[in-house]
This record gives structure tokens, sequence and C-alpha cells, in this order.
């Protein structure tokens, strides 16, 4: 997919302003950043105006998220592991994280899957400053606190762990489709998913 500074469009972040307010963008550069409170590799910076200062020496991965409502989306590649590790272990109010929908890389099984409620988008997204749509699918993951949740549930299929296998452990399937929220259908997990 060529360069890592493709912007998220605003189609995609808006909605997700408008609904968790974020306060931090920590994988961003001058020129793509999203929220004015945020982090380039050179450091991390509050937005005044048309005017950056820079509030400290530090990069998205060292900066603390701890109370943070923080908008994500990483560098992809080999290089989105440790953004992810820290989605699932940072003290963060809220991480809305805009990831490849990768779900057959062991990043995705060990850091996002047991502790994000999941968001699957329909179609390919093009990002700012991309000459084509992605060639891969994204998902939004939303990471609500540093502890796994204990139960799996999709909403897109109407399937949990507790429908899937009855005391017999006998397949009990549950077929009936759920409603696509526009273009991001719901996967999540736990009680504390969003609404």
């Amino acid at each position: 997919s060529g360069s890592g500074e493709y912007g998220t469009p605003a189609w995609v972040f808006d909605p997700l302003n408008k609904r968790f307010h974020f306060t931090l963008d920590p994988a961003s550069s001058q020129l793509n950043f999203k929220v004015p409170r945020h982090c380039t590799t050179s450091g991390l910076y509050i937005q005044h105006f048309s005017t950056p200062y820079k509030l400290a020496n530090t990069d998205g991965l060292t900066t603390s998220w701890k109370d943070e409502r923080v908008f994500l989306n990483p560098p992809y590649g080999r290089g989105i592991v440790p953004w992810v590790r820290k989605c699932a272990r940072e003290p963060a109010e809220v991480v809305v994280a805009l990831l490849p929908a990768r779900t057959d890389t062991q990043w995705f099984h060990r850091w996002v899957f047991p502790y994000a409620s999941l968001y699957f988008n329909m179609g390919r997204i093009k990002f700012d400053g991309a000459r084509n749509s992605a060639p891969f699918p994204s998902m939004i993951a939303v990471f609500r606190s540093a502890l796994p949740r204990p139960t799996t549930r999709c909403y897109a299929c109407d399937l949990s762990t507790t429908d899937v296998f009855d005391d017999r452990e006998n397949f009990v399937p549950k077929l009936s489709p759920k409603g696509v929220d526009k273009r991001f259908s719901r996967a999540t997990m736990g009680e504390n998913a969003p609404r």
C-alpha cells in the first residue's frame, strides 16, 4: 500500500469524533493529524490555530494515553504490532483504532479480538492522499479497558459463545442476521459494547 502517510477520510473520522470526542491522535504527521493534540515521530504537539506547539519529545508509542480519548490510524504493515499492543494495554478512557481487517494475523488474535469491540467496513476505504482505495478491508476497533472481555458476541450473525454450544456441546447455530450500521457492521465482545 505504499506510503504510511495516508490520512483518515472525514467520512470515517467525523462521525467517530462526534461520538467519542477525541483528545489525542498519537500516530499522525503535521499534515494529516485529526485532533489538535497529536503525536508525530518527532514529538507531542498541540495545534493552536495554525501554529503547532511542541509539548514533549515523545512519539505516540512513548506518550501516555492514560485517561485520553484516543483516535488511532497507526502505520500498517509489520509496524502495527506495538500500536495494537498499546491499545490493549494502555489505561486510556477509550481508544478507537482504524485498522486493516486482517483477522488471520497473530496481532489480531493476540491484541485486538480479545480486547475490542469490532466494526467491519463494507467496501474499501480510500485514504486521504491515496490514488485508489486500499487493497485491503478495514475495521474500527474500540478498546475501552485494559482487561479482556469474558465473552464473545458477533452481532452481525447473532452468535455468542453461549449460543454456539449447548450443555451437551452440540452445535446450536442461530443464523438470523442483524442489521448493518450504515457502512460498518458490528461484531462486539463483552457487555460494554457501544450502542
